[in-house]
């Protein structure tokens, strides 16, 4: 068919706590449009699907956590601002502390999209590193030298839980509880993610990483396998 309608992309980096979205679904009983009203209760950049405390750094971390569950018939289908454009993709699981219902950012969908056809994403190239994104509190509880970072992760405390193996983070010879603080010379804090930070980086080339390691500042370097 031709001149089919396109919906208009919005900027999901704009969305705020409390700003409400439409979602568009699919009726199962007779496949007609279906549509609700949802707020978004939060903004998480720690998000785990299996709910857990500690991230991946190769994984979609950031969400919009929404402010009730909805059903399956809202799953993959649009999440719409007022303005009449898609800010991202609604989805909805269950994981050890139940229920969540969120929308996965346009932002990361282009991405996503991006890697699918790249050679980046056909070389299966990662980072490959399990972490905690380090605050305040976890500075406390871990007595670490940084309230700011990202830190490596196991719940074992054996580094080859903690880093994947043949991975960029292996290469570059990072260890369980050392603290990411730059990648590429950009710094690793509450704005810009570990995560967030990987996925406007080439993993194919050289890669930065500076750390502390039992409190002395280093830096490693991952070079083109």
């Amino acid at each position: 068919a031709d001149n089919l309608p396109v919906a208009p992309f919005g900027e999901s980096n704009n969305l705020h706590n409390g700003e409400k979205l439409i979602l568009a679904g699919q009726s199962i009983a007779n496949n007609k449009p279906i549509f609700a009203l949802r707020a978004i209760q939060e903004k998480n950049k720690d998000f785990n699907k299996k709910g857990l405390e500690f991230l991946f750094s190769d994984e979609n971390n950031n969400v919009f956590i929404l402010d009730n569950v909805i059903n399956q018939q809202f799953v993959g289908g649009p999440a719409i601002d007022f303005n009449g454009t898609v800010v991202g993709l609604v989805n909805s699981i269950k994981n050890i502390n139940g229920e969540v219902s969120f929308v996965i950012p346009f932002e990361n969908v282009k991405r996503s999209i991006s890697d699918a056809f790249s050679e980046k994403k056909q070389q299966n190239n990662i980072f490959g590193v399990y972490y905690l994104n380090i605050n305040k509190k976890l500075k406390a509880l871990n007595k670490l030298s940084v309230n700011q970072g990202a830190l490596v992760y196991s719940p074992s405390g054996k580094s080859g839980l903690a880093v994947v193996a043949n991975s960029v983070g292996r290469v570059a010879g990072l260890r369980v509880n050392d603290i990411i603080t730059h990648i590429n010379e950009i710094k690793i804090d509450d704005e810009n993610t570990l995560s967030e930070v990987l996925i406007t980086q080439n993993l194919d080339k050289e890669v930065k990483i500076k750390i502390i390691r039992n409190e002395t500042e280093m830096e490693l370097i991952s070079k083109n396998k």
